[in-house]
């Protein structure tokens, strides 16, 4: 029930502010004169009011208990996302995703930080991949429920931010504080520089993957390929297939071992490719499927570099870190490819999923030269830096 109570908690924060990806469509509707920008960062603002959020949760630490910083987060994510639906005017709207993202920020460094507390060894590298997985069966849960509700009016799509009161229930009941003697250890010390090297991997990779929560519903609908119900099948197949390998995780890294980030760079790029030659409703699926298999074992990849590289005492502070650059990532990611899609002689969609392709496809190069450079220097005997 500790597992169980660690990973209620992380259905609620990677796809948070995803789970309404589904309803863009129909929220654009309803405010015809809003700006495409705009309507976006319904579901990217929430990234930059983490920000803070995530730095102020790791300085709680030092005078809160962790499990009252995850009570204050849950409250704030439920009255935030719910609150979306309540209110009548975009920058309301606005307002009340920062929130969201007030409530997030507090839980996620603290939530990925309770895995190095109570676990060890393997046993943490198989809930790390188990934490992703949770990460994404939220999602999952979100946006079919969110493309469902969404389909009866556009408010309603917000109301899938009840399910916090789950993690509430586990944490109340089955949540025990971690000790504290973990932190005697000077948590102003410098981070290690792995912490660097796993914020900025989870900065690059969201900026990438947020590609799609941020375009797929306006990209289904212009394409005349369904509605936000498709749009919601969509994530799903997103957040299931990222469920699946993120599950796997740790067998897959087991078999792939050098080659496990190429592989998994490959399969984003394929999938992207795919979704830039306007096609039909079936590749559509299958490019979703592959980008979100892809996202579903390089996020615990990052997250083991801290868990494993990182003193405990610090851990809190460095996944904050990581949640900064990860979020960012998120936040980032509309305005870069959005400005890229203007300079492009055809601008639309497709523009920017190809340039994500083309982006993923580099990343997979550069990760197999680094693949074949370290299996020479494991045949020579040394030992890779970062397998």
């Amino acid at each position: 029930m500790l597992k169980a109570a660690i990973l209620s908690i992380s259905l609620l924060t990677i796809m948070a502010s995803a789970a309404i990806s589904p309803a863009l469509g129909i929220i654009a509707a309803a405010f015809p004169h809003a700006d495409a920008m705009l309507i976006r960062l319904i579901v990217t603002l929430p990234s930059m009011t983490i920000i803070p959020a995530s730095l102020m949760s790791a300085r709680l630490t030092r005078v809160m208990k962790k499990r009252t910083i995850l009570f204050i987060g849950l409250v704030l994510y439920m009255a935030g996302g719910v609150g979306g639906g309540l209110v009548s005017s975009m920058d309301l709207i606005l307002v009340m995703r920062g929130i969201l993202g007030i409530g997030v920020g507090l839980l996620m460094p603290v939530s990925t930080a309770l895995v190095s507390d109570f676990f060890k060894g393997d046993e943490a590298a198989k809930m790390t991949g188990w934490v992703t997985a949770s990460n994404n069966l939220g999602g999952i849960i979100a946006v079919i429920l969110s493309g469902w509700l969404a389909s009866f009016c556009w408010r309603y799509s917000f109301f899938v931010y009840f399910l916090a009161l789950v993690a509430a229930v586990f944490v109340v009941f089955f949540l025990p504080e971690p000790e504290r003697q973990a932190l005697r250890q000077k948590t102003d010390d410098k981070l290690p520089p792995v912490t660097y090297l796993a914020a900025g991997a989870a900065f690059a990779m969201m900026t990438v993957f947020y590609v799609l929560p941020t375009n797929i519903a306006l990209f289904i609908k212009e394409s005349g390929l369904g509605n936000a119900k498709t749009a919601g099948l969509a994530l799903a197949l997103v957040t299931g297939f990222a469920f699946v390998s993120g599950s796997l995780f740790s067998k897959t890294q087991g078999h792939l071992r050098h080659l496990m980030a190429t592989v998994q760079m490959s399969l984003m790029a394929a999938g992207f490719f795919l979704l830039s030659g306007n096609p039909s409703l079936p590749l559509v699926f299958l490019a979703v499927s592959l980008i979100g298999a892809s996202f579903g074992n390089l996020y615990p990849m990052i997250l083991l570099l801290v868990v494993h590289g990182v003193p405990r005492a610090q851990n809190t502070k460095a996944m904050a870190v990581v949640s900064i650059f990860l979020f960012s990532g998120q936040f980032f990611s509309p305005l870069f490819f959005g400005a890229l899609e203007h300079l492009a002689p055809n601008p639309g969609i497709p523009v920017i999923f190809v340039t994500a392709a083309g982006l993923s496809g580099g990343a997979a190069l550069l990760f197999l030269v680094k693949a074949f450079r370290d299996t020479r220097s494991a045949v020579a005997g040394d030992r890779p830096q970062h397998p």
